[in-house]
C-alpha cells in the first residue's frame, strides 16, 4: 500500500534527526468528547479536504488514495492504528507511533513532536468557533511548528509546520453530534492484512543445510569468498557485531541474519549489504537474546571479503513480571539504551518512568504516560528505545505479561 505523504513526511524526518528534548504536558481527550469535522490539508498550493470523526481517545479519518477510499481508525488508549480498505474488506494494523503511521497521521505526528520539542504558549485564538490555546514548538532554538488546542474538545484544531513550504492542517465545519461506536470498530467480515515481516519468513535455499557450515568462535578475522557461509552462536548478555570489508576489485555483498531452530527471524533480504569499492566495509550488530535466536548466520553473496566479528558485553537483563518494576541508576548526559523482550504468549505492556530522590517525576517533566507506554504483542518479539536521562533513576514497570529488561548507558 503506497504511503500517503501530504505534509507529515518532512516534519517526521526533521524530528527524527533531532535530539530528545523536554516534553510538554498534553491532556487526554475526555471520554464523552465526540464530534465530526472537515479536515483541510494544504501544502505548496495544494488543498485536500477529507473527514474526521473523534470520540474520546479514538478518531477516524477518511482518505482518498489513487481512487481508493481508506478509513484510518486510531485508538490512542492501546496505541493502534488500523487502515481499513473497504474494496478488499481488509485492514492493516500498525502501532500508532510506528513510522508508517507517523508519516500519514498529522495528529500522531503532533503527539510524537511534543515529546521532542520545547513548547511555549502564545495566547488564545479562535479556530472554527472554538477558543484554542496556541503553542509554538521549537527544536534547538529553531521554530518548527505551531498548533492550536481546543480545551473544550480536547483536540488540536489547527497545525502549521514552519519552513516547510506552507504546510498546514485545520478542522472546519465542526459538528458535536452523537457518533456511533461502530465508526471506530472493524467490521466482522474484514480480514487482517499481514504487515511485512509479520508473516512466516521463507528459508533461503542457501540456508537449508546450515548444520554442514562451521560454527566459528569469536573474535574472528578471516577471508571468505562468494558462496561461503559461516555462523556464530548467540550467548546471553552478549551482542554479535559483524562487519565485512570488500577485498576484491568488484562489488561485494553479504547477508547477516539471526536464526532460531534453523529459521531466519528476520527477512534476509532486509539484512543484506552491498559494498561497491575495495577497502570499504559495513556491518551489523545483533542484540538478540537466546530467547529470540540461537545463532547469527553470514553468507557472502558476491565477491570476496575480510570478515571481522566480535562479541560486545551488553548485560543479560532482568526478568520482570506483571506488577513488578526494574530500577536503574542514571548517569547524567548519557543516553539510555532500553531493550525489552516479551517472554509470554500474550501481549505484554510496559511503562517507563523516572525518579529523583526516590520520588516519581511529574508528567509535565517527563511527558504523559501515552508516550512512555510500550506494547509488545508476540512472544519473543522485542522493542528497543533510546531515552534521555531524567532525574537520577529510571523505572521500567511491567503492567501486563512478563518482559526481559535490559537497560544500559553505553560509553
Amino acid at each position: 500500500m503506497k504511503q500517503r505523504i501530504l505534509w507529515t513526511g518532512p516534519l517526521v524526518l526533521f524530528f527524527l534527526m533531532s535530539l530528545w528534548l523536554g516534553c510538554g504536558k498534553e491532556k487526554k481527550p475526555l471520554p464523552d468528547t465526540q464530534f465530526s469535522a472537515d479536515l483541510l490539508e494544504q501544502y505548496q498550493g495544494q488543498a485536500v479536504t477529507s473527514k474526521i470523526f473523534v470520540k474520546g481517545n479514538r478518531y477516524r479519518m477518511i482518505q482518498q488514495e489513487e481512487g481508493e477510499t481508506l478509513f484510518v481508525v486510531v485508538d490512542q488508549d492501546i496505541e493502534k492504528t488500523r487502515v481499513l480498505v473497504p474494496s478488499l474488506k481488509q485492514y492493516l494494523e500498525i502501532g500508532s507511533q510506528d513510522m508508517m503511521s507517523l508519516m500519514n497521521d498529522p495528529f500522531q505526528t503532533l503527539k510524537y513532536t511534543i515529546t521532542k520539542a520545547s513548547r511555549v504558549s502564545q495566547g488564545k485564538e479562535t479556530i472554527s468557533g472554538y477558543e484554542c490555546e496556541k503553542y509554538r514548538l521549537s527544536v534547538q532554538g529553531m521554530e518548527a511548528m505551531s498548533y492550536w488546542q481546543s480545551e473544550e474538545l480536547n483536540f488540536p484544531l489547527k497545525m502549521v509546520v514552519h519552513g516547510q513550504g506552507g504546510i498546514s492542517i485545520e478542522l472546519t465545519n465542526i459538528d458535536t453530534g452523537y457518533l456511533s461506536d461502530s465508526l471506530f470498530q472493524i467490521p466482522m467480515d474484514y480480514t487482517r492484512l499481514v504487515v511485512p515481516g509479520e508473516g512466516e519468513i521463507e528459508i533461503p535455499e542457501w540456508a537449508k543445510e546450515l548444520s554442514s557450515t562451521p560454527l566459528l568462535p569469536l573474535p574472528l578475522e578471516k577471508n571468505f569468498r562468494e558462496g561461503d557461509i559461516f555462523r556464530f552462536k548467540v550467548e546471553a548478555g552478549k551482542a554479535v557485531k559483524i562487519y565485512c570489508q570488500n577485498d576484491g576489485d568488484g562489488n561485494m555483498s553479504f547477508t547477516a541474519v539471526p536464526f532460531k531452530n534453523g529459521h531466519p527471524i528476520k527477512d534476509p533480504s532486509m539484512s543484506s549489504m552491498n559494498i561497491t569499492e575495495k577497502g570499504l566495509s559495513g556491518g551489523f550488530t545483533f542484540e538478540e537474546t537466546p530467547y529470540e535466536a540461537d545463532e547469527v548466520v553470514v553468507r557472502v553473496n558476491l565477491g570476496q571479503v575480510i570478515a571481522m566479528a566480535e562479541q560486545i558485553e551488553i548485560g543479560q537483563g532482568v526478568t520482570v513480571s506483571a506488577g513488578e518494576e526494574k530500577r536503574y541508576r542514571l548517569t547524567a548526559d548519557k543516553n539510555i539504551e532500553t531493550r525489552l523482550v516479551n517472554l509470554v504468549e500474550a501481549e505484554s505492556e510496559v511503562l517507563v518512568t523516572y525518579y529523583r530522590d526516590n520520588i516519581e517525576l511529574d508528567d509535565s517533566i517527563i511527558g504523559s504516560e501515552n508516550y512512555r507506554r510500550l506494547f509488545i504483542e508476540r512472544q519473543y518479539d522485542s522493542r528497543k528505545r533510546t531515552f534521555t536521562p531524567q532525574g537520577d533513576e529510571m523505572g521500567v514497570k511491567v503492567i501486563r505479561g512478563q518482559v526481559l529488561v535490559n537497560i544500559r548507558q553505553p560509553d
